[in-house]
């Protein structure tokens, strides 16, 4: 703990590739999303756009509306995971991949591949 840091019960901090220094804290409210809960699913932060823009374009009352065609992203609409109505959309995510530094780190499901040197574990 030489960096100040604690993310017990999650392994290691800041600038690793441990679920300490890769998960990230977040939250959603609103008056048309039953709270109280906690969500573990996965989401990526690219997952934002598609979400929001289908929102903004469906509304939250119509289920067989797609949403605009956003073309080829990496992104995907999580709206039903965020009220709870279903499982995330994504089984997996490119955590880092670093040609420089050569390291790598890809979460599939419960799984996560680790190639290189993936920081301080402690």
């Amino acid at each position: 703990m030489g960096n100040g840091q604690v993310n017990y019960p999650l392994r290691g901090g800041k600038v690793t590739l441990w679920e300490g220094g890769i998960r990230s804290p977040g939250f959603v409210h609103s008056p048309l999303i039953e709270g109280g809960w906690v969500n573990s699913e996965l989401m990526h932060t690219t997952d934002w756009l598609p979400t929001l823009t289908h929102l903004a374009a469906c509304g939250l009352e119509n289920p067989l509306c797609q949403g605009p065609e956003l073309g080829d992203i990496d992104g995907t609409n999580q709206w039903q995971m965020i009220n709870g109505k279903s499982k995330s959309n994504r089984t997996e995510i490119l955590i880092n991949y670093d040609q420089i530094w050569e390291n790598a780190a890809l979460r599939m499901g419960d799984w996560k591949l680790l190639y290189g040197d993936p920081g301080r574990g402690d």
